[in-house]
């Protein structure tokens, strides 16, 4: 059996760990506002394809609406790409679940008039590296194994558990966060509103996240001079010209205007759509040039063809333009126009 992620020396025997805190997942999945675990309905999505997931109790007239009717191979290969098993011990998992229950009690309390959370500085932080770092299991191309490594040993040396305190003055004393920055924007958005979770993979100092309606930023110099030269969806003044969370004071939520973060998420939206564009082009090329076809690059008149089957098929919501929904459209349209 493998050795629990954190602490190195426990077996790993945890089922259903989840890698995003559970409070913050349900903002983002869970059908009709339901706090209720095992009722998130969500989609993972990279440059080629998506994948739908969901709970155990979401009713399946709901996931008719997405998936159409219901297949065996749909309920096998259903799995959430946030919820893990086997990756800690008994005890980390308590220890994970302590440090979640301080924060989110501290997140749900009224933001006061300086823009402070009822969170300490040093608690906002110890929670948002125990995000970040298990985030690092799933993405560790993202992470640099040193700062992966500093998170995983801080974790391991303050976080606590059977309801043990938190030793928040023996943190600041160690000075151990004391190069860290965090930047936190806080909006507030409307049952309406897209919301989702992405971790940016080209902002790495600081790393950068969007959880609903937070965008996180995690610096392990104190240094966000990247935001001058680089723009993270529209938010790099909001970023530069936020207050920092420090160690020896209250967490900072800066407010967002929730204009701007709308705007944000179209853009994020945008951005994949021109993502998974630019990469089902490649294949098309790759296709073309494996055939024995003329250049580099297949034909315009080709690909608008497959492009017209795709946004004309009628498809379940969660199977358009998946990469499965993209080859049947490849060999429909070859089959219909190139093959005599």
């Amino acid at each position: 059996m493998n050795k629990c992620k954190l602490c190195k020396s426990s077996n790993a025997v945890k089922k259903g760990s989840h890698i995003i805190p559970h409070f913050l997942l349900k903002k983002i999945e869970n059908i009709d506002g339901s706090k209720l675990r095992d009722m998130e309905l969500g989609f993972t999505l990279t440059a080629t394809d998506s994948k739908v997931h969901f709970g155990r109790a979401v009713p399946p007239e709901k996931l008719e609406k997405v998936l159409g009717k219901i297949e065996e191979s749909d309920i096998e290969n259903n799995n959430h790409p946030m919820i893990l098993d086997y990756i800690f011990c008994s005890n980390c998992e308590i220890r994970f679940s302590n440090i979640e229950s301080i924060y989110s009690i501290g997140l749900s309390k009224p933001i006061n008039s300086n823009n402070e959370s009822g969170n300490s500085g040093v608690i906002s932080i110890l929670f948002w590296v125990s995000v970040f770092w298990r985030l690092s299991i799933i993405y560790p191309k993202i992470f640099s194994k040193k700062e992966i490594e500093f998170m995983r040993k801080s974790l391991d040396r303050f976080l606590t558990s059977n309801g043990e305190e938190i030793n928040e003055k023996g943190i600041i004393e160690s000075h151990t966060f004391e190069k860290i920055g965090l930047r936190i924007l806080k909006s507030v958005l409307n049952d309406t509103d897209a919301s989702h979770h992405m971790i940016h993979p080209r902002f790495k100092y600081p790393y950068s996240m969007i959880i609903h309606d937070m965008v996180i930023t995690l610096a392990f110099s104190n240094n966000f001079s990247i935001y001058k030269n680089s723009n993270l969806f529209g938010l790099s003044n909001e970023i530069l010209e936020s207050s920092p969370t420090l160690p020896s004071g209250n967490e900072k939520l800066n407010p967002l205007d929730s204009s701007i973060l709308r705007s944000m998420n179209l853009e994020v939206v945008n951005t994949s759509v021109r993502q998974r564009v630019k990469s089902f082009n490649s294949i098309l090329n790759e296709i073309h040039v494996r055939l024995g076809g003329r250049g580099n690059t297949m034909p315009t008149d080709i690909k608008s063809l497959i492009w017209s089957h795709m946004a004309n098929k009628e498809n379940e919501k969660a199977k358009q333009f998946t990469l499965e929904d993209f080859y049947d459209s490849v060999i429909e349209v070859f089959k219909n126009h190139i093959i005599e």
